[in-house]
């Protein structure tokens, strides 16, 4: 099969009057997640009257769309066990009579489309974010495309309000040692942490400290300015570098477009009407972050040093979905990267367009879905893949590959410790990709942006050996053409090791893959990577929305790849310790038991805190 390569296209936004009056009649439901479509929009007859009325209803309802994505994310569940009640007195999360959503335990995540059929069970979807799959809740994702601009926008908007609501001061702490991945996942657990406890935030990366991972002299932006991590990221107090950012450059032309016609100022101008509007959204937005203050409980050292989610909120605490997204928004706060990084990335940036078969059954060729008497052409849902390959996968004592499975990992799969991690074969991600294609409608094209150090083989694997998924199932494939001999390296030395020659290379690709897995609406790959779990997160913050997803390594988002996720479960009490929780960031030590049973971490300082609990409480009973 011939292979058309191209560059991807920034896609502009139509600015027809009818596009606009769409993009307001649609309105988000972010409580729920879901989109209400409104019956008989935009019919040819009435036009004319429903720009009118458009044009008449003032600025409320971007204003309400911030209010309701707040309210959602300050929702909580009520306990449902004895446990939780315990946790809760123990200041790890919500309060007994904050209000509820069904009783759904605090790590899950509920969404509903009112345009399913409630008689087949799929009107709402659930997501324990605990789970390896939660693929099923895409049929929960709105398809209009103005919807998704209102929540990449009310996301920018967020980001600001945060920036503006915080305190900068000094340098951020830097892991030099660690690859860029796993030093954005700490940044980011130490930033939201500073940002909890006492609304701080650093204010830049230091520009003295260099990286194992970064050489300044490849860069000339870099040279004889920046070193380590401050080459790459621009200082976090600064405004958000929009190089390359498609999703939110679009988010940008929608709001003024839309708000820019009431006045009949110019699109594309930050005129005092669209000014005034946003100022009244960042009052929303500024009030909402202001709450989510906590100070620290009165425990004994240990706790108070390991123990991150023994947290006492102030005000109103947050839903899992506020969690989430809130926490995904720092971690793109801290990945704001240098414009010649974008650069770099679209040198390498490919893309393949299979030629599609001609056997598609012809009523799934004209199910476009129609409103009034018109077609609507719905936008590429694009779904992010991390494929690992090289140096993440196991070897045997000769240091040949051991092979691949031929299945993912269930949850309560053992710890996949260093040294032992497992890689899957390319299939058990193409029926992951192939399911998310008959969860969408059928001429909703599917884009996927891959991630995998092996590039080339990988789509020539499944181009050859794949036919059948290659020739239907995706439209268009993204990938980085980074030389595979970049990532090939002495497998007696670790990433970091000083003996690792391609260290250097390692990290501009980090930073490059990353930002492709930004894309994604959905994800396929690995959450118990700490590279997977970030570029998850920043697709988080990008879309402002829950990204539905299926893990091949038995690891959810909330477990470290090292500890066995389904033993330590019940140890995962709240989002708090969820997103928060680290024994390397921790500094604890697991002992030589790490190495048979994985990090029982967490599993310790839950037991420790249960005990200072019952001690608490003995001896008021004593007195």
């Amino acid at each position: 099969m011939k292979r058309f390569m191209r560059k991807a296209v920034s896609v502009r936004l139509t600015l027809a009057a009818t596009t606009v009056v769409a993009a307001m009649l649609a309105v988000v439901n972010f409580r729920s997640l879901h989109l209400i479509h409104n019956d008989g929009l935009a019919r040819n007859d009435s036009d004319n009257q429903r720009i009118l009325e458009f044009l008449s209803r003032g600025s409320t309802e971007i204003e309400n769309l911030a209010r309701e994505m707040v309210d959602s994310f300050s929702t909580v569940t009520s306990p449902i066990t004895e446990d939780e009640k315990m946790m809760n007195a123990l200041g790890a999360g919500g309060t007994n009579d904050s209000p509820s959503m069904g009783n759904l335990p605090r790590y899950v995540v509920s969404s509903t489309n009112p345009n399913l059929d409630p008689s087949e069970g799929k009107r709402q979807c659930i997501c324990d974010i605990l789970a390896v799959d939660c693929l099923d809740s895409i049929a929960c994702i709105p398809t209009a495309n103005e919807v998704r601009h209102a929540q990449v926008f009310l996301g920018m908007e967020m980001r600001r309000a945060i920036k503006k609501s915080v305190q900068f001061e000094g340098p951020a702490f830097v892991w030099h040692h660690h690859p860029i991945g796993k030093g954005l996942q700490y940044m980011t657990m130490d930033a939201w942490n500073s940002w909890r406890d006492a609304n701080q935030l650093p204010e830049f990366y230091p520009k003295d400290e260099r990286s194992i991972f970064i050489n300044e002299t490849w860069y000339p932006d870099c040279r004889d300015r920046y070193n380590g991590t401050s080459c790459f990221f621009r200082d976090l107090a600064r405004s958000e570098d929009l190089t390359g950012a498609v999703l939110e450059q679009n988010a940008k032309e929608w709001f003024h477009a839309s708000y820019a016609i009431r006045n009949f100022v110019r699109v594309n101008t930050e005129g005092t009407f669209t000014v005034a509007i946003r100022n009244r959204i960042q009052t929303i937005l500024r009030n909402f972050v202001h709450k989510q203050r906590r100070k620290l409980k009165k425990r004994s050292a240990r706790l108070r040093r390991h123990l991150q989610h023994h947290r006492e909120i102030l005000n109103s605490p947050m839903s899992p979905l506020g969690h989430l997204v809130l926490y995904a928004h720092f971690t793109r706060i801290l990945f704001n990267r240098r414009p010649f990084l974008d650069e770099i990335y679209r040198q390498h940036l490919a893309s393949i367009v299979p030629s599609k078969a001609t056997n598609v059954d012809a009523s799934e060729q004209d199910s476009t879905p129609e409103v009034g008497d018109r077609k609507v052409q719905l936008d590429p849902f694009t779904v992010s893949l991390h494929m690992r390959r090289g140096d993440s996968c196991s070897t045997d004592e000769d240091h040949n590959l051991i092979p691949y499975e031929k299945e993912s990992s269930p949850l309560d799969s053992p710890a996949q410790v260093s040294g032992v991690r497992k890689c899957y074969e390319t299939k058990v991600y193409l029926d992951a990709v192939e399911r998310i294609r008959k969860l969408l409608p059928a001429n909703q094209p599917l884009h996927v942006y891959l991630s995998t150090d092996d590039a080339d083989n990988v789509m020539d694997e499944i181009q050859t050996q794949h036919s059948q998924f290659y020739n239907n199932v995706v439209d268009e494939w993204h990938f980085l053409n980074y030389s595979r001999s970049n990532f090939q390296y002495n497998f007696e030395d670790f990433i970091e090791s000083p003996e690792n020659e391609k260290r250097f290379i390692l990290g501009e690709t980090a930073v490059a893959d990353l930002w492709l897995l930004s894309h994604g609406q959905a994800f396929v790959g690995h959450l118990g990577s700490r590279f997977g779990k970030v570029g998850w997160l920043l697709a988080t913050s990008r879309h402002n929305a829950f990204i539905p997803y299926f893990t091949v390594d038995g690891h959810s988002v909330c477990c470290e790849i090292d500890e066995s996720c389904g033993m330590i479960r019940p140890y995962i009490f709240d989002m708090e310790n969820c997103l928060t929780f680290g024994h390397e960031f921790n500094d604890f030590d697991n002992g030589d038991a790490y190495w048979e049973r994985g990090s029982l971490a967490r599993e310790i300082l839950y037991n420790e805190m249960l005990r200072s609990h019952e001690d608490q409480h003995g001896d008021q009973h004593a007195e």
